[in-house]
């Protein structure tokens, strides 16, 4: 992921977008998210599963879910309010985002989704919460 930020912030992109392959988020919302960036409504996007109008009840694992809702709520204690989680597979960060986070400076493991949620919080960043459906064919098996 950091080679992706990195890119587009040496390329001058107004943007980046990460979605991750495991196919438990919709591309679908890209373009509306985008349009939070034009119209300065946001800084980061992230896809939440667990944001009113997600599902991902119906589509994680019990004790997935509920170990996600704890380790946010840990975060959330931590940091102060923030998103409906940290762990997500879809984020969208616009220019101001690229040029604010010091991501280079940030892990290289499963802990980077956070580390940037945290910084962006200390930053001042705006990363409103955006419904994820997940593709159903992502269920995961019982």
């Amino acid at each position: 992921m950091k080679t992706l930020l990195g890119h587009a912030q040496r390329q001058g992109a107004g943007g980046a977008i990460v979605l991750h392959a495991e196919e438990q988020h919709s591309p679908k919302r890209i373009p509306g998210n985008l349009e939070l960036f034009d119209r300065d409504e946001a800084d980061i996007v992230a896809g939440s599963r667990m944001a009113a109008g997600g599902n991902a009840f119906r589509t994680t694992l019990p004790y997935k879910f509920i170990a996600d809702r704890c380790l946010t709520a840990l975060e959330n204690a931590v940091i102060g309010p923030g998103p409906a989680e940290y762990q997500s597979g879809y984020t969208c960060f616009n220019r101001r985002a690229l040029e604010t986070i010091l991501f280079e400076r940030l892990s290289c493991s499963f802990d980077f989704d956070p580390e940037m949620r945290a910084m962006a919080h200390v930053e001042g960043l705006w990363v409103p919460r955006s419904p994820s459906r997940p593709f159903m064919r992502a269920r995961n098996p019982a």
